[in-house]
């Protein structure tokens, strides 16, 4: 789905999980984030990008002793996604795609362009291309929307609910707390980011 807005209904929750980094997310967080899930039942579920990592397809020389494989992060995210559709079956779930994402893109335009939008024979246009993350993730068989910008995916797409800009993040600056605000002084809105693994709540007038 396009960047949209999406109104909620006065009290709904609004749960936003990122940077997993898929296979080498923390198992254990993982347990306790569909606990709280299952337990709190949100309305809405934002995975907001880096869900995966793909570090063979960085542009970093590899680590083949220590890298995990590009199907080993499929693997290990399409079970994440899984346990969390299990944990809210009724939540309406999104995905934005983070950096991490876009290294298949990336990949796939540098080596091999002619299979970018590659898609199966007879699927037109609307269908996802076979090497793309929402197809090898599965997202329409778990009921998951790809979020995708209006001139591309990361770092444009979002989600907006009223007045929150929720978005994966493409601004990195040292400390904690200061690539939120720099993104808040570009968006000038209320705004959720990952991207940088720090924590941090920051306030601009």
């Amino acid at each position: 789905v396009p960047n949209v807005l999406l109104p909620t209904e006065e009290g709904q929750h609004i749960a936003v999980l990122s940077d997993h980094q898929a296979p080498r997310h923390a198992r254990e967080l993982h347990k306790l984030a569909c606990a709280w899930l299952k337990a709190h039942h949100p309305e809405w579920v934002i995975v907001n990008g880096d869900l995966l990592n793909l570090d063979p397809l960085s542009t970093h020389l590899p680590t083949p002793e220590i890298d995990p494989t590009v199907q080993g992060g499929m693997d290990a995210a399409t079970r994440v996604l899984r346990d969390y559709r299990r944990a809210v079956p009724s939540a309406r779930m999104l995905m934005i795609p983070g950096n991490h994402e876009q290294r298949l893109q990336n990949k796939l335009l540098r080596t091999l362009p002619e299979l970018y939008r590659l898609r199966r024979g007879g699927e037109g246009l609307r269908a996802d291309p076979v090497l793309s993350v929402p197809h090898l993730l599965r997202l329409d068989e778990l009921g998951i929307e790809w979020v995708t910008g209006d001139v591309g995916e990361w770092p444009f797409a979002e989600a907006r609910f009223l007045n929150l800009i929720i978005s994966h993040g493409a601004v990195a600056r040292a400390g904690s707390g200061a690539s939120a605000r720099k993104t808040l002084e570009r968006l000038m809105a209320n705004t959720v980011i990952g991207h940088t693994h720090r924590q941090a709540i920051v306030w601009h007038t």
